[in-house]
């Protein structure tokens, strides 16, 4: 389960009404591959505030994702085509990094459900 840190600058306005659901969409889209099928429920996005001046672009996307070879091999266009798309989505200029590492998961649910990384 990928996790998201989206970085707005002091250029995005307070009342910016994110939309998470699409970059959420964007991201699981870009990082979808035949091992590993996602969607927008498969990613966490957390949402922090910064100054445009010590940032690249109005709008910074830190992906933290599970290492998989054909994600390794494609990090650099999977990383443009979600900083293109989420340019159009947001209309503010976006930078995007893709980290890959090795990470375990687990999520449990009040209801007695459990979830692990495969």
């Amino acid at each position: 389960m990928p996790s998201v840190l989206l970085t707005l600058s002091d250029v995005v306005a307070d009342d910016f009404d994110v939309p998470g659901k699409r970059l959420r969409e964007i991201i699981a889209s870009a990082l979808d591959s035949r091992r590993r099928r996602l969607d927008d429920t498969h990613i966490a996005l957390r949402i922090v505030r910064g100054k445009r001046q010590d940032m690249l672009g109005e709008i910074e996307i830190e992906v933290f994702a599970q290492w998989f070879l054909d994600r390794w091999r494609s990090r650099d266009a999977r990383a443009h085509e979600i900083a293109r798309r989420s340019c159009e989505a947001t209309g503010y200029g976006c930078a995007c990094w893709i980290n890959l590492g090795t990470v375990g998961y687990s999520r449990a649910t009040v209801d007695g459900r459990d979830f692990y990384s495969d």
